[in-house]
C-alpha cells in the first residue's frame, strides 16, 4: 500500500500541466495537489498510529521559515477580502505540503516502514514514466505555441515534456542525473538523461550540467570524464552553440530574466526586513508600477525568475537567512554538497525551487541518505 501511494504521488508531478484539474484566472488546481494532500493525510494518520516520528534540524528550521512567512503574508494582506487571502496563501500551503511529503519519506525509510531499495525502485519507475512522456511530447507535440493563450511561453522544437517549459524540464533531468549517479548507478540512464537535457536547448540546464560534472569529478573522476566527453560531443551538434552566442542580444530571453531580477530587488526594497509575503508578488509589481494591471494573470507574475531573489522579496533578509540555513542543515557529506551546489546555482537563474515538480523532487532528494 505504501509503495503505491508513494509512486502515484510522485508520478502525478511528472505529468506536469497535463494533470491540471481546473484553472480559474491564474489559480490552478493540479492532480498532484490532490494526491500529495491525500498522501500526506494518510501518512500523518499512519505515523500517529505507529507513534514513531523523528524530528530533525531541517524540519525545525523549515517550521521557523514556514511560520515566519505565514505571519508576514497575513500582515501584508490586511484589508484583503477573505477569498483573496486564501488565494495568496494557496502556494504557501502547496510549498509546505511538498516539504512535509519529503519528511514523511525520510521517516518511512528511517523506521524501515519501507526499504530504501523499494523507494529507489519507485524513483526509477518514475524515470521510465518521465522518459515515455518526454518521448510523446517531443515526437507529437513539438510546437506548444498554442499554449501561449494560457500564459505559457510559445516554445517550439524543444523538449519540454508536460512541464511545458524546457528550463524546468532540464533541471528536473539534472536532478535525476544526480540520483542515477549516486543511487541507481545505471550508466545507460545517465546517457539518456544527458541526451534529453540537450534536447531542451536550455542554457541554464546546460550550465548546471557542467557544474554537476565538475563537482562530481572530485568524487568519481572517471565516470564524470566519460559523461563530460559525451556532453561535449552532443554540444557540438546541438543548438546551444547559437543560443549561447545570442546571450547579449537585446531581444534574447536572458535580457527579460535580468529585468525580472531587477524587479525583484525593487520589490525587496519595498519591505527589506520581513518581505511582502507569499504569492503577493504580482500585487507589488502593479503597485510599484513595474507592470500594468492587464498583466496580472500572467504566470510570470507570481515570482522572480530567480528563486533566491523571490525568497528575498517575499520574506525579506531575515526570511532568506532562515531559508538558506534550512538548506545548509542538510550538508552532511560531499554528495549533499554536490546536490546543494546544483540546486542553488540553478535557482539563481530560474525559479526552480518553487516550480511544483522540481520543488517536490528537491524536498524528496534532500531527505534521502547518500552514502
Amino acid at each position: 500500500m505504501l509503495d503505491k501511494i508513494l509512486f502515484f504521488t510522485i508520478a502525478a508531478f511528472t505529468l506536469g500541466s497535463l494533470g491540471q484539474v481546473f484553472r480559474i484566472s491564474s489559480a490552478n488546481l493540479y492532480l498532484f495537489d490532490i494526491l500529495v494532500f491525500g498522501a500526506n493525510l494518510y501518512l500523518l494518520l499512519f505515523f500517529l498510529k505507529k507513534k514513531k516520528f523523528y524530528i530533525n534540524s531541517p524540519l525545525i528550521l523549515f517550521s521557523f521559515f514556514s511560520l515566519f512567512t505565514f505571519i508576514t503574508t497575513l500582515f501584508q494582506t490586511i484589508g484583503f477580502l477573505f477569498s483573496e487571502i486564501l488565494y495568496v496563501l494557496s502556494f504557501w500551503v502547496r510549498f509546505n505540503m511538498y516539504f512535509l511529503f519529503g519528511i514523511f519519506v525520510f521517516n518511512l525509510i528511517k523506521f524501515q516502514f519501507i526499504s530504501k531499495e523499494i523507494f529507489k525502485k519507485i524513483l526509477l519507475n518514475n524515470f521510465y514514466l518521465l522518459t515515455l512522456l518526454n518521448l510523446i511530447q517531443y515526437l507529437f507535440i513539438l510546437d506548444i505555441s498554442f499554449m501561449e493563450s494560457f500564459g505559457f511561453d510559445p516554445h517550439t522544437q524543444r523538449l519540454t515534456g508536460f512541464f511545458l517549459d524546457p528550463n524546468f524540464m532540464g533541471f528536473y533531468l539534472i536532478l535525476y542525473l544526480f540520483l542515477n549517479e549516486i543511487l541507481f548507478k545505471k550508466k545507460y540512464i545517465s546517457f539518456i538523461l544527458i541526451s534529453m537535457i540537450f534536447l531542451t536547448d536550455s542554457r541554464s540546464a546546460f550550465l548546471t550540467l557542467i557544474l554537476f560534472l565538475i563537482l562530481y569529478s572530485f568524487k568519481h573522476f572517471k565516470s564524470a570524464f566519460f559523461l563530460f566527453s559525451f556532453s561535449a560531443l552532443l554540444f557540438i551538434f546541438s543548438n546551444l552553440n547559437s543560443r549561447l552566442e545570442h546571450l547579449s542580444a537585446p531581444n534574447d530571453s536572458s535580457s527579460l530574466r535580468i529585468e525580472s531580477w531587477v524587479n525583484a530587488i525593487k520589490i525587496y526594497e519595498a519591505s527589506p526586513y520581513f518581505g511582502i509575503g507569499f504569492n503577493n508578488y504580482r500585487n507589488y509589481l502593479i503597485g510599484l508600477n513595474i507592470t500594468s494591471p492587464e498583466n496580472y494573470f500572467l504566470n510570470s507574475g507570481n515570482y522572480s525568475d530567480s528563486s533566491l531573489l523571490s525568497v528575498l522579496a517575499f520574506s525579506g533578509a531575515l526570511g532568506l537567512l532562515i531559508f538558506i540555513s534550512f538548506y545548509f542543515s542538510y550538508l552532511k557529506n560531499f554528495n549533499y554538497f554536490i546536490l546543494l551546489g546544483i540546486i542553488f546555482f540553478n535557482s539563481l537563474v530560474i525559479n526552480s525551487m518553487f516550480f511544483p515538480p522540481t520543488a517536490f523532487l528537491i524536498f524528496i532528494m534532500l531527505n534521502l541518505e547518500y552514502d
